[in-house]
């Protein structure tokens, strides 16, 4: 990569999947995603899985939009494949952007090195905006990002295991987090406890 410091931005990415390609409806997929990027954010190298809709939508179409936002219920309801928000018609490529997201840049696909199951997809940006001001983030957006996180990977993980971790984050969101935060985390909570019952009961299946 060029263009400074590499870095890892936490944030959700969208791709459009084959029905809306086929114009057979609004086909959008929103993931949580964080890649690493360089400090000028002219690049973006994603790691999605080969499992991931993101890297099938990529391979597939080869456009995206990265979106970088204080907003962590979003977040939360990405990763959780539960989120409903206002999109619009992106600039310079084929997709759609998150309108409540603080900034958005548009990418399309350069190199593509799916021969692991943990891809390495890397981006150009070919357009960016700013939608809004950054707020920001306290103890409690922080705690539900890394609960966003230890969610998403319920496949991995004992859900036991990542339950114990999101009881030590529960005291920073109860201590500092609003309603929204409050709401996120509860979601989070809620998935991970329903994986460990679909585990217990041998549905493994996400």
């Amino acid at each position: 990569m060029t263009g400074g410091e590499e870095l890892i931005i936490e944030g959700v990415v969208t791709t459009l999947g084959p029905r809306h390609e086929e114009g057979l409806k609004e086909d959008v997929n929103i993931s949580p995603m964080g890649p690493l990027v360089t400090e000028r954010m002219d690049t973006l190298l994603l790691k999605p899985y080969t499992s991931s809709r993101t890297y099938r939508n990529l391979k597939r179409h080869g456009e995206g939009v990265f979106h970088i936002t204080d907003d962590v219920e979003l977040i939360a309801r990405a990763t959780i494949g539960q989120v409903e928000t206002p999109l619009n018609a992106t600039r310079e490529i084929q997709g759609r952007y998150i309108e409540g997201a603080c900034r958005f840049y548009e990418f399309r696909v350069e190199e593509l090195d799916d021969r692991e199951e943990r891809t390495r997809i890397q981006c150009r940006v070919v357009h960016s905006e700013k939608l809004r001001d950054l707020l920001g983030f306290n103890r409690a957006r922080n705690a539900v990002l890394e609960a966003a996180i230890l969610a998403s990977r319920t496949a991995f993980l004992p859900p036991g295991d990542i339950l114990r971790q999101l009881d030590d984050l529960q005291v920073l969101v109860d201590k500092t987090g609003a309603e929204p935060e409050q709401r996120a985390f509860s979601l989070l909570r809620g998935y991970v406890e329903k994986a460990g019952e679909r585990q217990a009961g041998g549905d493994e299946t996400r």
